[in-house]
């Protein structure tokens, strides 16, 4: 359902494949972000370009997303999510959400061009691996 790997210059993909639910494939996107979190890693591509069964999420169900994954996010995460152009909210909802949140996010339809992008950002001083492993216990209940 995600495979994850590694790009040069320490950014982590995270890639949805398959056929699954939205439901299970956030689940799935957020325990994959703490992980490469706690491997210290600060610049993601969540590419959902080859998930299936995504369906066409309502304004709610991109909020919530974007909530989720902001909660967890450590200061100075930089996060590229990529999808095709239709999946895409011509509105960006979600990225202005992850803005009013603090996360520096951007929506992209070519994989490459986010990588490109996270490139660019800048590496912050990374909070301690300990806080990622709160924040992660405390979105779990």
């Amino acid at each position: 359902m995600l495979d994850i790997s590694m790009v040069d210059g320490g950014i982590a993909v995270l890639a949805g494949r398959g056929d699954a639910s939205i439901g299970a494939m956030r689940g799935a996107v957020r325990d994959a972000m703490v992980d490469v979190q706690l491997a210290g890693r600060r610049r993601i591509v969540v590419d959902m370009s080859e998930a299936t069964g995504l369906g066409h999420p309502g304004v709610m169900q991109r909020i919530d997303t974007v909530r989720e994954w902001a909660a967890i996010a450590v200061p100075g995460l930089s996060l590229a999510f990529v999808a095709h152009h239709a999946f895409l909210d011509e509105d960006r909802i979600g990225m202005i959400v992850a803005s009013q949140l603090g996360l520096n996010a951007h929506a992209f339809s070519c994989r490459d061009e986010a990588i490109a992008w996270l490139r660019k950002q800048r590496l912050f001083n990374a909070q301690r691996v300990e806080t990622v492993a709160t924040l992660a216990e405390a979105q779990q209940g």
